[in-house]
């Protein structure tokens, strides 16, 4: 089992609104579960990441240079292995539904904010 950290460089616009449409699923992603998308949500900022990404810059107070990074992706994930034990599930009204032991559960749920409170103060 291997908890995994990807860091990329967003130093564009069409970067940034990339990401946005990625994470928002308004375009095709095709290794994501549609199913699924309604479980999805930032744990930091909006469902506007370009805007996120212009209230930081001017709440810094700089002028990014012209080939600079504007902003910079983390994510933050684990190996399928990690996940034994939760399975998709049908629910009432057709929307599937995250299922499995509380020990599955609790354990995705202390990864989910160990990852972003260890984010907040890598920073």
């Amino acid at each position: 089992m291997f908890a995994i950290l990807r860091i990329s460089k967003l130093k564009t616009a069409g970067n940034i609104g990339g990401l946005n449409a990625h994470l928002n699923r308004t375009m095709k992603v095709p290794n994501a579960d549609p199913d699924l998308t309604h479980h999805n949500h930032r744990m930091i900022g909006t469902e506007n990441l370009n805007m996120d990404v212009q209230d930081r810059i001017k709440e810094a107070g700089i002028t990014p240079r012209k080939n600079g990074v504007l902003a910079i992706e983390h994510l933050i994930t684990t190996s399928p292995e990690f996940y034994k034990g939760i399975t998709k599930v049908e629910g009432e009204g057709g929307k599937f539904e995250l299922r499995g032991s509380e020990e599955a559960l609790k354990n995705h749920y202390a990864f989910v904010n160990n990852s972003v409170k260890w984010l907040s103060n890598a920073q």
